[in-house]
């Protein structure tokens, strides 16, 4: 073990001589640095460091000369065995064992802030700027946890070569799943995780001072240097970050910190210079723009692959609640409610109106998809394919076109919509702003294809945040209109539209590994089936049974027929006071039983008994047959009696009793081929 005193006396020295260069000082620091880091416990770390700060105190003009390359050195203290507590995942414990850890860290972390603070006093405050944003921009948490990963695996291969008194050699992704102490993947990566938060918000705090410390007309200049440092930094972690909360917090926190510069406000407002006036007022522009921006990119890339959940009944009660019980219930229903607000408020005090900027991004939309035709003047005869490419890629060319005029500053229109959505409900006006933008069914479902079709050509323009934000906005326009408005609403908008949001949202459900999203994403489908054009949503079904080429996708769609052929759906909605007088109309099934779709369907069916009864037959090829069967069964009062003996003689001859049974849905076919053929017989 290295004695720490024995070090800070050979740095003493060599200070106290001073013929020692700024390149060998800082390379005997990172030195003596790392022989303690690696060597002696956490208690003697920090000891080492609280006597080398203070050494460089007394010193003090030789922080300005080494002063940026110290906190690399000093961050590499943040490490596993510094931080990470020694607690399984599974541990009752974990959060008390976590607080105690957290009490030994402490020490350490305080007087590397301590350190920032020597730096920030005697050192350049430019470079430390750049140097702090280097650091930020270098942050990755993949490095971080292949480096502690690396770090595990030679302590393992030590372990077992004292066990065996030979080199250790070790699998790694079997050893380090075996191993007790560090339990799994999981482990690390929290572990990995932690250490970055850590190491981002002690520079945070180190940029904070940086910034405050130049001395400047311009700062919008350095502050466009710190951000862009943030926007990398998010970039290149937002997809492995699994605390959301947190790195909301730390950029919310650098946001909400920075302010003008005190002493070169008081200069100007002294002065009659209106030039100076004018930089001062250009300078507030940019610096907010800045910060906008930054807030609005945080929040859209902090969303990339997780949901905002916010509970369908709570848009549905938007007309009983005060905005301070709406904001109550969105912060018990979800955490991150809480910090997204705060962004907000922060943003509007910032000049952000979010009123005027949903109105762009409505109009930016309705602009993506302005000329494709109605349904009035489509073509019925053009290509169907080529038509629903065009509309699948539409939203994405434009993508493409603003990365190009990225360099703007702009706010990012995913984290518009993910604040507006949450603002107007927080306030409870979301049924407002359908009505004061006179916003459409045909606008929702634009909205949802925005959303949904880029991340189909680039995985760069995924955003689940976005997304379940959307579903807000569908979910309102179904609660603002009731059935009839909606249906003369989706005639007078364009089929086509129509027909790929139906493809993705079935796309959507077959792939759904989540019961309760499966089935939230299967209610949407069923309630805009509900409400467009009856013939709409048959031809959409029926072609869906003929070219899917996906069973789960046919099996849901014959589902979904038999539901709407069935029964009324029931969609809420809000009733005028005209309505409210009225008696409610008879409940009638959307699509109604037609000779014509008997006999489309019958036809399908047909087609299902010989892929069902192939030898090279799937599993899923006899799911769907059994479900044509339910589906005749269950409409049998609504279906022709020659129909239905059609269909049973045809299993009956595909599926004999003496057939060798090598599927288990063989026998549920011929179980329910026999109910179907009591039923013809009757």
């Amino acid at each position: 073990m290295t004695s720490d005193t024995e070090l800070i006396s050979k740095l003493k020295t060599l200070l106290e001589d001073g013929t020692v260069d700024p390149v060998t000082l800082t390379t005997i620091i990172d030195d003596y640095c790392e022989q303690i880091n690696k060597e002696n416990n956490i208690k003697q770390k920090t000891n080492f460091l609280t006597c080398l700060a203070e050494l460089l105190e007394i010193n003090y003009l030789q922080i300005n000369e080494i002063g940026w390359d110290l906190p690399k050195i000093l961050l590499k203290f943040i490490c596993k065995e510094n931080i990470a507590t020694d607690v399984t995942l599974n541990d009752d414990n974990e959060k008390e064992a976590q607080e105690n850890q957290l009490e030994i860290h402490k020490p350490l972390i305080n007087v590397i802030k301590d350190f920032f603070k020597l730096l920030q006093k005697y050192g350049s405050a430019k470079e430390s700027l750049i140097a702090t944003c280097e650091l930020i921009i270098s942050l990755n948490k993949t490095e971080e946890f292949d480096k502690i990963e690396e770090s595990k695996i030679n302590e393992l291969k030590l372990k077992e070569e004292e066990k065996n008194g030979e080199p250790g050699e070790i699998n790694a992704s079997i050893k380090i799943n075996e191993d007790s102490e560090l339990n799994d993947y999981d482990r690390l990566d929290v572990i990995s995780e932690e250490i970055i938060f850590i190491k981002l918000e002690l520079l945070t705090e180190l940029l904070e001072q940086s910034l405050m410390g130049i001395k400047t007309n311009n700062p919008s200049k350095f502050l466009a240097i710190g951000v862009s440092a943030y926007v990398k930094f998010i970039t290149a972690n937002s997809n492995e970050l699994s605390n959301i909360n947190k790195l909301l917090n730390i950029v919310y926190s650098f946001c909400s910190k920075f302010v003008l510069i005190d002493n070169k406000s008081k200069k100007i407002e002294d002065s009659n210079n209106e030039e100076l006036h004018k930089i001062v007022d250009d300078e507030n522009i940019l610096e907010k723009k800045l910060l906008l921006t930054l807030l609005s990119f945080a929040v859209e890339k902090a969303f990339i692959s997780d949901t905002i959940d916010i509970p369908i009944n709570l848009i549905r009660s938007t007309e009983n609640l005060t905005p301070k019980k709406m904001v109550d219930h969105l912060c018990f229903e979800n955490p991150l409610m809480l910090i997204l607000l705060n962004i907000l408020k922060l943003m509007e005090n910032l000049g952000a109106d979010f009123n005027e900027l949903f109105e762009n991004y409505l109009a930016e939309t309705r602009a993506i998809y302005s000329t494709l035709p109605n349904s009035e003047t489509e073509d019925e005869y053009v290509d169907n394919d080529s038509a629903n490419q065009v509309i699948y890629q539409l939203p994405y060319t434009f993508l493409l076109q603003k990365m190009d005029e990225s360099k703007t500053l702009n706010l990012h229109s995913n984290g518009v919509l993910i604040l507006s959505t949450i603002l107007f409900l927080s306030k409870c006006s979301i049924l407002d702003q359908i009505e004061k933008l006179d916003i459409t069914a045909d606008d929702l479902v634009c909205m949802y294809l925005r959303n949904t079709t880029p991340s189909l050509f680039s995985a760069l323009f995924q955003n689940e945040g976005a997304e379940s934000c959307v579903y807000v906005w569908l979910a309102s326009g179904l609660y603002v209109w009731n059935q009839v408005e909606l249906t003369q609403q989706f005639k007078a908008g364009r089929n086509s539209i129509i027909q790929v949001f139906f493809q993705l949202l079935l796309i959507k459900i077959i792939n759904e590994s989540d019961d309760t999203s499966r089935m939230n994403l299967s209610n949407v489908f069923l309630d805009f089936a509900s409400v467009v054009p009856e013939e709409v949503a048959f031809n959409f079904i029926l072609d869906t049974l003929l070219t899917c080429p996906f069973p789960k996708g046919k099996i849901f769609s014959l589902n979904a027929l038999k539901e709407l052929m069935l029964k009324a759906r029931s969609i809420k909605h809000i009733e005028n006071d005209s309505q409210k007088n009225m008696p409610p109309l008879p409940p009638r099934p959307h699509i109604q039983v037609t000779d014509d779709r008997k006999a489309s369907i019958h036809s399908l069916a047909i087609i299902a008994i010989g892929n069902a009864s192939k030898p090279n037959k799937d599993k899923l090829d006899l799911v769907l047959l059994l479900e044509y069967i339910n589906f005749f069964i269950s409409l049998q009062k609504k279906w022709d009696s020659f129909l239905l003996d059609t269909i049973y003689e045809e299993l009956k001859e595909s599926f004999p009793e003496t057939a060798v049974e090598t599927f288990p849905e063989v026998g549920f076919i011929k179980i329910s081929t026999e109910i179907l053929g009591n039923i013809v017989k009757n």
